[in-house]
């Protein structure tokens, strides 16, 4: 990087901070100009482009479905809220914690979208939903979050209709074989793609 550069990764929203180079902080460098700087952490960069992927390439939702999207009052939940509102879907948008609905909320009827877009509290180990209520559901980083994966994962495919798509994000570093695979997207692949979308 060069002096003056804006790097994106884990790191804090702040002006400086430093870094040993490893790959844990996986940066790189952010080359949106033409739009705020804000959106390269949110619609524009990596919670923008896994809510598109999550809901568009692999959910395949589309006009009049119903979408379940757990953990809607994050970054990527909301954002995939309002791409699902923008594509005709009627989105349903569960989280447990009621400080975030509150926000979310906020956002739906400033928006005057209450009609289109839900927001319930609860938890996926136990959904407050009739079996097969929903065409597709959507999650990001929810399983580390759960003492029993498996038993979640059967209540969430519960909810879905038959047919329907769950389309999940995790994330983990892997080990043994497939890690330099796996540094080589990091630090090769992704900055590239990144290079490809961004002006």
């Amino acid at each position: 990087f060069e002096v003056g550069d804006y790097v994106q990764g884990k790191l804090g929203w702040q002006e400086y901070s430093v870094s040993d180079g490893s790959p844990y902080f996986m940066m790189y460098k952010i080359r949106q100009q033409l739009v705020p700087l804000s959106t390269a952490v949110g619609v524009l960069g990596l919670t923008g482009f896994t809510s598109y992927l999550g809901l568009v390439d692999i959910g395949e939702a589309k006009r009049g479905d119903t979408v379940l999207v757990s953990g809607a009052a994050g970054g990527v939940g909301s954002n995939i809220g309002w791409i699902a509102r923008n594509l005709g879907c009627r989105v349903v948008g569960l989280d447990q914690s009621s400080e975030m609905l509150a926000e979310g909320r906020r956002r739906v009827d400033a928006a005057a979208l209450g009609d289109r877009i839900e927001l319930v509290q609860g938890e996926a180990e136990g959904l407050p939903f009739d079996d097969a209520s929903f065409d597709g559901l959507t999650f990001t980083y929810l399983l580390r979050y759960v003492s029993d994966p498996f038993s979640t994962l059967r209540e969430l495919a519960r909810v879905v209709r038959p047919g329907g798509t769950i389309a999940m994000l995790e994330f983990g570093v892997p080990r043994g074989v497939a890690r330099p695979a796996w540094e080589l997207w990091v630090r090769i692949g992704l900055p590239a793609a990144g290079m490809l979308i961004s002006p």
